[in-house]
């Protein structure tokens, strides 16, 4: 990754019209950018982390959400003030809505003193992007499917397991009242699923679906 990797967008509130808007062709190549989510948060997975990004985007905070095995504490430059770890795994039995609140603030606080955060697990997939959308729907007034909506079009390869995604749901009902996103059964596996990742796989499935159909076609 080099600094230019990064994806500048504007913090717009919540509509994202001016973000550069991303598709799903090769969503795995965002493995190792940074995405820029606000004018003072980006989220990343650890292949993303060096020294000359944290210079580039003047970050001021890290949220590091791995545990010492997955991940030992990296050097960081003398302009880190905070630095938080939060060590779970992305595991179903992990509870991750006991750290919402708290880094929600912490992001919060950091951005009203003009700091520049950056949150990141291994992948910049799960447990990171689950913490910033705690952060949006706490404090950009998104609802949870505006929130996960708004992080994909700056980040394709997210997705938050599902246990994470029941915790987002039971956040969002505590901060707005009512969800904007259920678990559904998905019958293939007979596990339970939120319904934006339904409409997401078959999505992508009529995409390939007309790309094959397109390629077939080529060739007669």
């Amino acid at each position: 990754m080099v600094a230019s990797d990064v994806q500048a967008v504007s913090e717009d509130g919540g509509n994202g019209e001016d973000a550069e808007i991303l598709t799903y062709s090769n969503p795995a190549k965002y493995l190792f950018n940074i995405s820029k989510l606000t004018n003072n948060l980006y989220l990343c997975g650890a292949c993303a982390l060096r020294a000359d990004t944290f210079d580039k985007l003047n970050i001021t905070c890290v949220i590091n959400c791995t545990t010492r095995e997955e991940l030992p504490d990296p050097p960081l430059p003398d302009r880190i003030k905070t630095y938080r770890r939060i060590a779970v795994l992305d595991s179903s039995v992990t509870n991750l809505i006991h750290y919402f609140h708290e880094i929600a603030d912490t992001i919060r606080k950091v951005s009203q003193e003009g700091g520049n955060i950056l949150v990141h697990c291994v992948a910049g997939v799960s447990r990171s992007v689950s913490l910033c959308l705690a952060y949006l729907l706490k404090y950009h007034k998104m609802s949870l499917k505006e929130a996960y909506e708004y992080v994909e079009r700056r980040r394709p390869c997210i997705k938050p397991n599902n246990s994470f995604f029941k915790q987002l749901i039971d956040f969002e009902i505590e901060n707005r009242g009512n969800p904007s996103i259920s678990m559904i059964l998905d019958e293939s596996t007979q596990s339970y699923i939120p319904d934006i990742y339904e409409r997401k796989f078959s999505n992508k499935l009529c995409c390939q679906m007309k790309v094959c159909q397109k390629r077939h076609c080529g060739t007669h």
